[in-house]
């Protein structure tokens, strides 16, 4: 089910992941149960975790039931920030695919999340000057960022993209007779969807304090910024 809230690599990533620790959270691949890392090696510092601010995450979901004039970047922003949840179209229904009790709602508080389609589409620079950045975020589609001359310039400069990796997003995605699917960038550079249970690469993401300080580095990933909690 596509509940951020109750999802399991929430619960990990603000878990175990955030304390840098091996606790008692679980980790999961396609088929279940799986090992996990070594959170003392890939999780969060101390001095990481004191920069992060709690927030308040936007949980609506992506796009409409229908694709077709949904999911230009600046209406997934609004999207993203509306009130309908991860069973928009399945109204009552309780067949098997829309079979779940759980409390479901728009926002969520917590430290650690992953990126909004917004995020990504708001990423790309286009081909580098102000006019095809603005197409790409306020006329082409996420959906049509592959299918089109335009939209290949767009994915192509998005920092955010990855071509070796299918990336998660935190937002739930609508459909008429199901409430599984959650929405993810392909790495052949567009907005699509699939079930919550698939295996896919997660970009973990924080809102840092009013506190912290750039001090050095570019941003480039051969100079990265450093930070500095002040």
């Amino acid at each position: 089910m596509n509940e951020w809230s109750q999802a399991d690599i929430k619960t990990v990533l603000n878990g175990d992941y955030f304390k840098g620790q091996t606790g008692t959270d679980k980790c999961y691949d396609a088929y279940g149960i799986t090992t996990c890392p070594d959170w003392s090696q890939v999780g969060l510092k101390k001095s990481a975790q004191d920069m992060i601010e709690e927030v308040v995450w936007n949980t609506g979901t992506a796009y409409t039931i229908s694709w077709e004039d949904s999911d230009v970047t600046l209406l997934q922003y609004i999207y993203e920030r509306s009130n309908n949840n991860g069973r928009l179209g399945c109204g009552t229904s309780m067949s098997s695919y829309c079979s779940d009790h759980v409390e479901r709602t728009t926002t969520w508080p917590g430290k650690v999340g992953l990126m909004y389609p917004s995020d990504y589409g708001y990423a790309t620079n286009g081909e580098g000057t102000k006019d095809s950045r603005d197409t790409c975020i306020y006329n082409l589609e996420l959906i049509s960022w592959t299918y089109s001359d335009k939209g290949s310039n767009c994915y192509k400069n998005d920092w955010l993209y990855d071509s070796d990796n299918t990336q998660w997003t935190m937002t739930p995605t609508p459909a008429s007779s199901a409430a599984y699917d959650v929405a993810y960038i392909y790495s052949n550079g567009y907005l699509t969807s699939e079930r919550a249970s698939t295996d896919h690469s997660i970009r973990p993401v924080v809102y840092l304090k009013s506190s912290v300080k750039i001090i050095d580095g570019t941003g480039e990933e051969s100079n990265p910024y450093q930070l500095k909690l002040e």
